[in-house]
């Protein structure tokens, strides 16, 4: 699934790909219980991976990525249409109306035309489906970052930072879990395959107060890295911390190899994309969500 979207990367077509790292945020950073088997299709041609469909029930949304020497071939139609329907009855199932999908670039004309064609429209913007992603590159010297005293930047937690680190993250987007439920679902992240690949980072200060949090993902095919989340926790806010963590990373990405970083937010996060741009970022791709409303299905004439 990794190798599609790297694939995708590579080949630099109006199709926007999501970052491997998403892909795995997604699959072990959830509320749901569903197994993997039964949220996630796989398409294959010849035993070879071409696409990979992930069903988001509690949202409604469904994600297809497909090899993107598929895009233009009529199976991609038939794989996006399969997947809509599939969508749809469960969202059905649980008594909801809406199909959803996301990450559509807007200079990407085939795949909208693709979803005006199986009856999707654009969202609007109280849908809060739009984003943004930005980049840098990391070429060139970068000025070195002075942390407050007594802080430290550091990667690699276990259940004894548990707290500590999911903290910052549950306030600033205002989870709505119960903080032993939050908790679980992180453990849960932490106990998963990825995330040993993942550099869990957080910059504490000298009290011991996990002040801001980041987990950077790596496409080393590509050579990129990518930010998700990005997290300071709300009573801390505007101090730098959150710009001192990402410029620490960044640093880390280069010396490890990475030549780009991206990182992507809502199209509407004023603050956001405020934030990004003083930390080097710049917008590259603008990304709609669009929405199919399903009819209501008629109950059999007595």
């Amino acid at each position: 699934m990794h190798a599609v979207l790297s694939a995708g990367e590579a080949a630099g077509t109006r199709a926007f790909y999501v970052h491997p790292g998403d892909l795995s945020w997604w699959l072990f950073y959830t509320e749901s219980t569903t197994p993997l088997s039964e949220r996630v299709w796989i398409w294959q041609v010849d035993g070879s991976v071409i696409g990979w469909t992930l069903f988001s029930l509690e949202e409604g949304v469904f994600d297809l990525f497909v090899d993107p020497a598929w895009l233009d071939r009529p199976e991609y139609v038939e794989m996006h249409a399969a997947s809509s329907e599939e969508m749809a009855a469960q969202v059905r199932a649980r008594g909801d109306h809406r199909v959803s999908v996301m990450w559509i670039s807007d200079d990407d004309d085939a795949r909208r035309a693709l979803l005006a064609d199986q009856g999707f429209q654009r969202a609007v913007a109280a849908d809060d489906l739009d984003l943004v992603c930005l980049r840098q590159a990391l070429t060139g010297e970068r000025p070195p970052v002075a942390l407050p005293t007594g802080s430290v930047v550091r990667e690699v937690f276990g259940e004894g930072d548990l707290e500590a680190r999911a903290r910052p993250q549950a306030a600033a987007f205002k989870t709505r879990l119960a903080w032993p439920d939050y908790l679980a679902r992180f453990r849960r992240l932490m106990q998963s395959p990825v995330y040993a690949g993942a550099h869990d980072t957080g910059l504490i200060l000298a009290d011991g107060t996990f002040a801001a949090v980041t987990i950077w993902w790596v496409d080393a095919v590509n050579r990129v890295g990518h930010f998700e989340p990005v997290a300071t926790h709300p009573d801390l806010q505007r101090r730098g911390y959150g710009r001192l963590l990402l410029q620490v990373c960044l640093e880390r990405m280069s010396a490890a190899g990475l030549t780009q970083a991206t990182v992507c937010t809502g199209a509407h996060s004023a603050d956001n994309i405020a934030f990004y741009r003083a930390c080097g970022f710049e917008i590259t791709h603008r990304l709609g969500g669009y929405v199919r409303a399903l009819e209501p299905v008629s109950s059999p004439a007595r």
